[in-house]
């Protein structure tokens, strides 16, 4: 399967909320599942890979979320999102794709959330080079917490695994793996 073209994914956020995540019980359950398995601690830094136009980065613990889009589009929906926040300083966006992120120009988190990003179509068959990118972003002892569909992806990744929930989303069933480094 090919890698999808970052002009298809901003053709897709010609508006926003492409996907319907607003107002949609299957996608409120999927934030408040992966807000409640995050440990109770709290969090300096946070990454949100994959923030789309910032759905579930506005939820996200943190003195400091920068949420990354490959979309320009979706990065663009987010910042004008992010006015309208009461708490709009904790709020970054930038346009990046996930294999350009590097601890030297973002820094270290203490908490990583990817959720509907490590597909085939968006990562190709880079699996390997995921899990060394976010093994650098990641701080000893930071929290990561991936979501996906679970018939489109086996993720693991070589942390303490403190929690797997599996819950029904829209027509699929979601993983949610919470990890601790």
């Amino acid at each position: 399967m090919p890698i999808q073209d970052h002009r298809d994914l901003d053709a897709f956020y010609a508006a926003p909320d492409p996907w319907g995540y607003e107002n949609n019980p299957h996608d409120d359950r999927r934030r408040l599942e992966l807000l409640s398995a995050l440990p109770r601690r709290p969090y300096r830094r946070c990454l949100d890979i994959g923030c789309g136009d910032g759905f579930v980065t506005f939820s996200l613990p943190g003195e400091e979320i920068i949420g990354v889009d490959v979309s320009q589009k979706a990065v663009q929906w987010a910042r004008q999102r992010a006015t309208t926040a009461a708490d709009a300083s904790r709020f970054r966006f930038e346009h990046a794709s996930l294999f350009d992120l590097e601890p030297e120009r973002l820094g270290r988190f203490d908490l990583v959330v990817i959720t509907g990003v490590l597909y085939e179509q968006y990562i190709g068959k880079g699996r390997s080079v995921v899990r060394c990118l976010i093994d650098d972003l990641l701080e000893e002892g930071g929290i990561l917490a991936t979501c996906h569909i679970r018939d489109w992806l086996p993720p693991r990744f070589p942390y303490a695994l403190l929690d797997m929930t599996l819950y029904p989303y829209r027509e699929y069933t979601h993983q949610l793996e919470v990890y601790k480094k």
